[in-house]
């Protein structure tokens, strides 16, 4: 069955930016759970299960993506941005693209290790 990049997005990349926006919205931001979870627009349910590695854990962005996440963060939660936006932003950049081209070849067979339908 072929899969769309798209949905590799949606159910492994999107929650483990969540994950990572959770967790330094939390440590690094002083942020509690739920004030986290208001402003990524999810409940506190789910920053917990973030942060217990439940969900969204599949997927590791490397360290590339670290400084990116910083500055989203301090958007976040110090400019007002939204998160919708940068959650878009993050998923525009190469590095992430880079991911879910990586998951897309390990979950459809049909895909093969020369696509490069998410870079045109």
């Amino acid at each position: 069955m072929s899969v769309l990049p798209q949905e590799i997005q949606v159910w492994y990349v999107l929650p483990a930016l969540r994950r990572e926006l959770a967790a330094a919205l939390i440590e690094r931001h002083g942020l509690t759970q739920k004030k986290a979870a208001g402003l990524l627009g999810v409940s506190e349910g789910a920053v917990s299960q973030y942060q217990s590695a439940k969900r969204g854990a599949g997927v590791d962005l490397g360290n590339e993506l670290g400084n990116e996440i910083e500055l989203s963060c301090k958007r976040i939660s110090d400019d007002g941005t939204q998160a919708m936006a940068e959650l878009m932003r993050l998923s525009e950049l190469e590095s992430v693209k880079r991911i879910v081209c990586k998951l897309h070849i390990q979950q459809d067979a049909s895909v093969n290790a020369g696509c490069d339908i998410c870079f045109r």
